[in-house]
């Protein structure tokens, strides 16, 4: 029997040093294709041990490390590995503390990447400077698809420098800014990137607090957007109201994609 999948989620025994087991196990191993570690108690050490493993192993293409406590030092490590990487297609680094220093490291290697096409960095506390670092990287990459940028922080100049880079980017098309904390009455660039029709398909902007007033501006840009297909507005903190149902009602007239 050939093992393609390892998920030991869940198992705070790992730890760093079976992150390093696993780790120098799997280098010599060309049948795994998805490894995942979801709370598994890594830390720095153990995120160390897996961009070894990024670096050295030519098989693996999901990793799963989300919820490991892991910092800086751990993410700019796994960066560093995935600046070269060619085979990575799917990155989950969800609910760890990658910080604004972390959003760095990380847009430095999707500057160069030409392999990931799904990276999920929600929960990781970027801010705006992450946010706008990441953004950055976007405007040269041209492979990712799909990334996860929800509770962490972003406000309006993190949000308008994810729509400067939508102005040019043509290769993402799933983009989740849920549990933000940004305002769209003050995101002209992003409204703006949205109305330009960028490549899109999915945008989820759930559980945010614009309220009523962002809603109407966020309806009247994409009313000449031909490219979304799903719009997730589900559980916002500020309730949609009269004026802002009656302009998702006027966008749903106007557009032939939603």
């Amino acid at each position: 029997m050939v093992v393609e999948v390892v998920d030991l989620s869940m198992n705070a025994a790992v730890g760093p040093a079976g992150a390093r087991a696993l780790s120098d196990a799997l280098l010599s191993n060309y049948t795994v294709q998805h490894l995942r570690l979801r709370r598994c108690c890594l830390h720095n050490g153990g995120a160390v041990a897996m961009a070894a493993l990024i670096a050295r192993n030519t098989s693996l293409a999901i990793l799963g490390l989300a919820a490991n406590s892991i910092g800086p030092p751990g993410i700019a490590k796994i960066a560093e590995a995935l600046a070269t990487a060619t085979h990575l297609t799917e990155l989950d680094l969800s609910c760890n503390s990658a910080l604004a220093e972390g959003g760095l490291a990380l847009a430095k290697a999707l500057a160069s990447n030409t392999s990931l096409t799904v990276l999920n960095l929600s929960t990781n506390s970027l801010s705006n400077d992450g946010a706008a670092a990441i953004a950055t990287a976007l405007k040269t990459n041209t492979t990712l698809k799909s990334l996860g940028l929800e509770s962490n922080m972003i406000g309006e100049a993190g949000l308008n420098a994810l729509g400067d880079a939508l102005h040019s980017n043509r290769s993402l098309t799933h983009l989740r800014l849920d549990s933000n904390i940004f305002s769209l009455l003050h995101s002209r660039t992003f409204l703006a990137a949205l109305a330009a029709s960028p490549s899109l398909v999915s945008l989820g902007l759930a559980r945010s607090s614009f309220g009523d007033g962002g809603v109407c501006v966020l309806a009247i840009a994409l009313t000449t957007n031909t490219g979304l297909e799903s719009l997730d507005l589900s559980q916002l903190t500020n309730k949609i109201e009269e004026s802002g149902g009656a302009a998702l009602g006027r966008l749903l007239a106007a557009n032939s994609t939603l």
